[in-house]
């Protein structure tokens, strides 16, 4: 049976294809279809980093840059952090579509910490400082990517 989860987490590239489409498309589209996107974008970033996730006792890792001292080294880690990012570019684009102001990039950060934080409350997966900075990274680039998407091929901006 198809499970997306395990096919996202095996198949990066599926990942950097879907996140730059649907940021495009966030980019691209009307504040209608945005609206639309943002509701099922949150309802799957929390499908993919709250459901499939391995049950723990809620771990914790406070330590800033643990995973980002070892993106050279491992290639897990690196691919983690790299899929961490492209999972919330989409969600950058969508929000700046939505709220074309640069203090929206807080948005993702938020969304971040609020799913980091339950992550350790439900005791699944590892709650950690080093995936928000890889989501608020992503959220960033997708609101610049939109802009200068918007900029570059939607006239009169």
């Amino acid at each position: 049976m198809f499970h997306l989860s395990r096919f996202l987490h095996q198949e990066h590239w599926a990942v950097i294809l879907y996140g730059s489409l649907l940021t495009i498309a966030a980019a691209l589209g009307s504040r209608k279809l945005n609206k639309v996107l943002l509701t099922i974008y949150i309802v799957f970033i929390m499908f993919m980093t709250l459901m499939y996730r391995e049950i723990g006792i809620g771990k914790l890792n406070l330590t800033l840059f643990w995973s980002y001292r070892r993106f050279l080294s491992s290639t897990a880690l690196r691919m983690e952090i790299l899929n961490n990012t492209w999972l919330f570019l989409p969600l950058g684009a969508i929000v700046y579509r939505l709220y074309p102001k640069w203090r929206v990039v807080l948005v993702p950060v938020v969304i971040s910490i609020a799913i980091e934080a339950m992550q350790h409350i439900l005791s699944v997966g590892l709650c950690e400082l080093d995936d928000v900075i890889s989501n608020g990274i992503g959220g960033i680039i997708g609101v610049m990517v939109c802009y200068l998407v918007r900029k570059i091929f939607v006239p009169g901006l």
